[in-house]
């Protein structure tokens, strides 16, 4: 489904939805930014797990989600998990590592 900026607009600034933004980091260990707009306000907060990104989602019934995650892991990352074994040496862009 299609859907146009226009329409999006509309979506968002009607009164009768709630938007909720999230900005995932990869890691419980970096928190993750967590936005909702409601009636012209918005009110963020900085979640670390996924149980608390979903409660307070679920909480705030939205009727839009727009989330924002890596597409890929990090130079020198083989995984998502915080046990990854990469090189904390590495040369990496700031904070991309779990342990910035």
């Amino acid at each position: 489904m299609h859907i146009n900026r226009q329409k999006i607009s509309e979506i968002i600034n009607s009164s009768a939805n709630v938007v909720v933004g999230i900005d995932l980091t990869g890691s419980e260990m970096k928190p993750c930014g967590w936005a909702v707009f409601k009636n012209g306000v918005v009110e963020t907060e900085r979640i670390r797990t996924d149980q608390e990104i979903m409660k307070q989602t679920i909480e705030r019934n939205p009727g839009f989600i727009a989330i924002d995650a890596p597409l890929t892991l990090p130079r020198g990352r083989i995984s998502v998990f915080d046990d990854d074994p990469v090189d904390r040496n590495l040369v990496l862009p700031d904070c991309v590592n779990a342990y910035c």
